[in-house]
């Protein structure tokens, strides 16, 4: 197996889990520890830095494919200081808004390097079309 197919295994062991345990509801608390129980990770109490970065990255990408099945169903899971939490409806729309202002902020980034790069050829290929185009298309967005 691949990483990748290893982590979505991961991943979707995690949403069985999970929903077995009635924990993807909107507002259930999931605690850390019920995570990387389902996942068969044990935290050490002692360990070298290289090694709780390994654990942290595979609890995260579990996560990120329960996070991504929950976005298909109008739900959001985020981090608590206990673990994690699905989002209520309410909870959502700052997650949307924080969203497009991410997606904003590359824009721009974007936009500067694109000006700042030197051209590789004389030929126009688009981008600072497409660039300006979606800079358009999001200030249509005003998050509340």
């Amino acid at each position: 197996m691949t990483d990748r197919s290893d982590a979505k295994a991961r991943g979707a062991r995690l949403w069985d889990v999970l929903e077995a345990a009635g924990l993807l509801t909107y507002g259930a608390d999931i605690s850390g520890e019920a995570v990387r129980g389902a996942l068969g990770i044990e935290m050490p109490e002692f360990g070298r830095r290289e090694d709780f970065a390994r654990i942290e990255l595979l609890e995260l990408s579990a996560v990120d494919h329960v996070r991504q099945r929950l976005i298909e169903n109008g739900m959001y899971i985020a981090r608590s200081p206990d673990g994690y939490r699905v989002l209520l409806p309410s909870e959502n729309l700052r997650q949307v808004d924080a969203y497009m202002r991410s997606a904003s902020r590359k824009v721009t980034r974007a936009r500067k390097l694109q000006e700042m790069t030197p051209a590789a050829s004389d030929r126009p290929d688009g981008r600072a079309a497409r660039i300006f185009m979606r800079e358009q298309s999001a200030k249509g967005f005003s998050p509340v």
